[in-house]
């Protein structure tokens, strides 16, 4: 009787268990996924964004090129993670780097 009792407990629990696990695998993938496709698409707007950024801190005649390099290395950064986030996105997996509104 208690090795009936323990079945039914253990599918009971099978069935409980996996939607949740589920639900967190989709949820991981698909995160992953849109954070790659956003990398890619807005990876170009690094450049003017590091030249702003330069400019607020430093003069604009050094400001400009220092700005659109690191914007540059950025945007070739950022594109190559998203790529990489898009093509490995059913593997989850923890954020490379920070979303482009967060810095």
């Amino acid at each position: 009787m208690s090795r009936k009792r323990l079945i039914i407990a253990t599918v009971l629990f099978c069935l409980i268990a996996t939607p949740a696990v589920h639900a967190s695998y989709t949820d991981a993938i698909a995160q992953k996924f849109s954070r790659g496709v956003g990398n890619v698409i807005y990876s170009p707007l690094e450049i003017p964004f590091q030249v702003s950024n330069e400019i607020a801190t430093e003069d604009y005649v050094y400001a400009v090129p220092k700005g659109l390099l690191r914007g540059l290395f950025y945007t070739v950064g950022r594109l190559v993670v998203g790529a990489y986030e898009v093509l490995t996105f059913p593997i989850p997996q923890n954020q490379i780097i920070p979303n482009f509104n967060q810095g």
